[in-house]
Parts: C-alpha cells; sequence; structure tokens
C-alpha cells in the first residue's frame, strides 16, 4: 500500500476580513466627510444671509432717519441752503446719536442719470455722506440729492447703502471678508 500524503492547500478566503473591514471603514469616512461638506455649506449659506439681513435693514434704518430729518421731525432740519444736526432714534452704546450735516453742494457726476443740470436747474447733494451706526456692529451710509428732472419736477432721493460690518467711525469695515452691503433708493417726486 503506497501511502503519500497530500499537503493540506492554503485557502483564497485568508484576508477576506481584513479587506471588508478596510472597505467598510472606507465607506464610513467617505459618507462622513460628505456629511461635513454638506454641513459646512450650509453654515457659509446660513451666515451669509443673516449678514444680508443685517446690511438690508441696516440701510432701511439710514434711509428712514434721513427722510425724518430732512422731513423735520426729531429734531432735525436738512434743507438743500444750511447745515443741520440730525438727532435720530437710532442708539450707539445706548446713547441716542447725533449727525451733523454740512449744506449742500452742488453734485459732481455721478449722481442719478435722470436729473438734469441743464436750463438753470441744478442737482445738489450732501457734501459728506451721512454715517449712521446702527447697532451690533451695522451702519448706514446715507447720500442725499435734490434736483429736478428734465420735465422740470422736482425730486428728492435718498441712497441709503447698509452694511453688516463697521469701523468705530460708522463706515464700512472694508478689511474684513464678510462685510456685505445692501443698497436703498427713496425718491420724492414734487
Amino acid at each position: 500500500m503506497n501511502t503519500t500524503r497530500t499537503q493540506a492547500r492554503p485557502t483564497s478566503q485568508r484576508g477576506y476580513t481584513l479587506l471588508f473591514a478596510v472597505l467598510t471603514a472606507a465607506l464610513f469616512l467617505g459618507v462622513a466627510v460628505f456629511i461635513l461638506s454638506v454641513s459646512t455649506k450650509q453654515y457659509e449659506l446660513s451666515a451669509s444671509a443673516r449678514n444680508s439681513i443685517y446690511s438690508f435693514y441696516a440701510a432701511d434704518a439710514g434711509v428712514e432717519c434721513a427722510t425724518a430729518a430732512y422731513s423735520g421731525l426729531n429734531g432735525g432740519s436738512i434743507s438743500s441752503s444750511t447745515g443741520a444736526t440730525v438727532t435720530c432714534g437710532l442708539t450707539s452704546g445706548g446713547a441716542s446719536q447725533t449727525v451733523t450735516v454740512g449744506s449742500f453742494v452742488l453734485a459732481s457726476p455721478g449722481y442719478p442719470s435722470f436729473l438734469v443740470t441743464t436750463g438753470g436747474k441744478q442737482v445738489y447733494q450732501t457734501p459728506s455722506n451721512l454715517n449712521f451706526s446702527i447697532g451690533n456692529g451695522t451702519c448706514a451710509v446715507v447720500t442725499m440729492y435734490d434736483g429736478y428732472d428734465a420735465s422740470n419736477y422736482h425730486y428728492m432721493i435718498f441712497d441709503s447703502r447698509g452694511y453688516n460690518h463697521c469701523t468705530s467711525g460708522n463706515a464700512p469695515d472694508t478689511a474684513s471678508p464678510t462685510t456685505v452691503e445692501r443698497a436703498l433708493r427713496l425718491s420724492k417726486k414734487g
């Protein structure tokens, strides 16, 4: 009787558990990276929307204060010939603000295009912008124009630009990459 022993062959199943563990870990890591990426984008979009809303409300508050001062409310009086001190209900550090406005000057190019300076009609604008601190680090810069269009209709125009990040001088913080500007224009005809 001839007995030969056969040697046991290694099975092809060896290492399968390690391969399965590595693939499963890679899958979970991929899902985690995807969720983190989506969460980061959602946070950035939410912050951008919040900054936009702050800027819009700052522009709205600025134009309301300027129009109230022009119409003689809140103790302020702005006219095209004299300067004025404007006190708004806006607060900065809990104290009411006072903004001094110089007299209007003849507008340089850059005023609204439908206002004209022909035929004896003039366009005046505030010599320096009205800078208002709105609160929470926001501010508004308002430029006012007083003039006539080609049909001889009188216009008073308030351009208000609101910002979500401002410096101590109530000017936009241009060094911050998250500063957002929103603008409103109010025209009063007649």
